[in-house]
């Protein structure tokens, strides 16, 4: 099994976050309620590096946030 392209329920990522929070360093973790996105996990470097690019940002909506950070991941 491949944990670092799992799409996570919130149950099974409570099983599992020590696991989950390891493999960020490799790749950022996504938590859905069915199909829905509801959180990520992800390396703090990467996160330091998003909140930079933000900050040079002007307003911006959560889709246009969660565009960008998909950018990160892929």
């Amino acid at each position: 099994m491949e944990i670092f392209r799992i799409k996570w329920t919130l149950y099974e990522a409570q099983k599992q976050l020590p696991l989950i929070i390891n493999v960020t360093s490799q790749e950022p973790q996504l938590f859905y309620t069915e199909e829905e996105l509801v959180a990520a996990i992800l390396d703090p470097e990467l996160f330091q590096e998003f909140l930079n690019g933000r900050q040079k940002a002007t307003k911006t909506s959560l889709a246009q946030v969660f565009k960008e950070l998909q950018h990160f991941w892929y």
